[in-house]
C-alpha cells in the first residue's frame, strides 16, 4: 500500500468509534491462563474510571482481562494496528516485542497470559502493548518534583504531563487501576486498558514515579519492557534509594528518564538506557525532567520546556503547591499530544488527575484519595 494511503487509513480509523474485538484468543499454556472468580471492583470516581484488582498474578490477569476485554480489543483495532500499519505492519511490531518474553519475571508472564485468555486476545498482543513505548518512540513528557524547603508546606509533590500521540483514541480511554499483588506492595497506576506495566504511578508507601522517553537511537530486546521494570519499582521499593537500586541493576532496553519521589520527599531523576544509569538528585528540594539526558545535551539545544521549569524553580521556590504546579504544567503542555496531567501527593496518598480533553491541562483536575485504602494495604503487607 502506498505510504500516503497508509497514513490516510490510519487517521480515518482513529476517528471511528470504539467497539469490542471478537477475535478469539490464541491457545496459551495452561495453569497461568485459568479463569478465576476474583471480584473486580470498578467504579467511576470523580468522573474517572477506577478499577481494583487483587490476588495472585493469574487472578489479577484474569480479572483485569475480563474487565477491559472490549476496550483492549478496540484499542488494538483502532489505535495499535493503524500505527503498526504505517510502521512496517503489526507482525513487525509483535516480532520485536516477543523477543522480550524470555526476560520477563514469571509473575508478569503469568499475569499477561491470564489477561490475554480472559480478554479474548493473543498473549503476543498484550506483551506488545506493554513493550510499545520502547519500540514506538514518540513520547514527549514533562515532570517536576518538589519537597521540603521548595514547597509551601514542606510536603512532597510530583507533577507530570504525559505527552503521546493519542490519535483521537487515547484521549478518551484512560483509566486508573489499583493493583494489589499478593505478597507485594499495592499501587495505583494511571494507564490504558491492556497495560500491565506502569507509565505513572504511586505505591502504598507513597513512592511515586513517572517516565519520560529519551531517544538514544538504540533499543535492545535483551530485557523486560520498561513499563514492567517501572512496575517492579512500585511493587518492591519503599524509598528512593531502593528504587534506584532496582533500576541500576536491571537491564534497560531503551532510553528513558524516570522521576522518582518517595513519601519522605527524597527525589531524583534516573537517566536510563541500554548500559546506562545516571542519577540527578534533587537540589534545594527540586528536580525536573523532560526528554533528554541533561549531561549529554549540548547547551545550544536545551529544551524549551526544561527552561520553563528552571524559571519556575527560581521564581516559586518556597511557595510551590498544587495550584502552582498546575500552572506550570499548562505552560509546558504540547497541545493535542498532552493526554494526561497529574499531581501526586506522596505523603497524603492523593492524586489530582486531569484527562479526557487535549491538552489535558485545560481539563478540571479531579482529586482521587487513596489514603485509607493504601494505608490499610501497607499495614497488611
Amino acid at each position: 500500500m502506498p505510504l500516503i494511503l497508509r497514513f490516510a487509513l490510519f487517521f480515518l480509523l482513529a476517528l471511528m468509534p470504539l467497539r469490542g474485538d471478537d477475535t478469539p484468543a490464541q491457545e496459551t499454556s495452561a495453569a497461568a491462563a485459568q479463569k478465576t472468580s476474583t471480584a473486580v471492583e470498578g467504579a467511576v470516581e470523580e468522573g474517572i474510571p477506577v478499577a481494583r484488582f487483587a490476588g495472585t498474578p493469574a487472578e489479577i490477569g484474569s480479572a483485569m482481562g475480563r474487565h477491559v476485554a472490549a476496550q483492549v480489543g478496540s484499542l488494538w483495532e483502532k489505535y495499535m494496528e493503524p500505527i503498526a500499519e504505517v510502521s512496517g505492519g503489526p507482525e513487525k511490531l509483535i516480532a520485536q516485542s516477543i523477543k522480550m518474553d524470555a526476560h520477563l519475571p514469571e509473575r508478569f508472564r503469568e499475569e499477561m497470559i491470564a489477561f490475554a485468555r480472559a480478554a479474548g486476545i493473543s498473549y503476543d498482543k498484550i506483551l506488545t502493548t506493554n513493550a510499545f513505548p520502547d519500540i514506538y518512540r514518540k513520547g514527549a513528557c514533562s515532570s517536576f518534583a518538589a519537597s521540603g524547603a521548595a514547597t509551601s508546606d514542606g510536603k512532597p509533590l510530583l507533577a507530570r504531563n504525559l505527552d503521546f500521540f493519542g490519535n483521537g483514541v487515547l484521549e478518551k480511554t484512560g483509566v486508573v487501576f489499583v493493583i494489589k499483588p499478593e505478597g507485594r506492595k499495592s499501587f495505583v497506576t494511571i494507564t490504558w486498558p491492556g497495560f500491565s506495566g506502569v507509565l505513572s504511578g504511586m505505591n502504598s508507601d507513597g513512592l511515586c514515579c513517572a517516565v519520560m522517553e529519551v531517544r538514544l537511537g538504540k533499543v535492545t530486546t535483551d530485557g523486560m519492557p520498561s513499563t514492567l521494570l517501572f512496575r517492579r519499582v512500585l511493587e518492591e521499593a519503599s524509598s528512593l534509594d531502593e528504587a534506584l537500586a532496582i533500576l541500576e541493576t536491571a537491564v534497560k532496553v531503551a532510553g528513558n528518564n524516570l522521576i522518582v519521589i518517595d513519601g519522605q520527599g527524597r527525589a531524583a531523576v534516573a537517566e536510563l538506557g541500554p548500559g546506562l544509569f545516571r542519577v540527578r538528585r534533587a537540589e534545594d528540594g527540586m528536580v525536573y525532567s523532560t526528554n533528554h539526558h541533561r549531561n549529554r545535551l549540548p547547551r545550544i539545544l536545551r529544551c524549551g520546556r526544561y527552561k520553563k521549569f528552571e524559571a519556575f524553580a527560581e521564581e516559586e521556590a518556597g511557595a510551590i503547591d498544587a495550584a502552582a504546579l498546575k500552572k506550570v504544567l499548562h505552560s509546558v503542555n504540547q497541545g493535542m499530544i498532552t493526554l494526561q496531567s497529574m499531581i501526586f501527593e506522596p505523603d497524603a496518598l492523593r492524586i489530582h488527575l486531569a484527562t479526557g480533553v487535549t491538552p489535558s491541562t485545560k481539563a478540571e483536575y479531579r482529586i482521587l484519595d487513596f489514603a485509607e485504602e493504601l494505608r490499610g494495604d501497607r499495614e497488611s503487607e
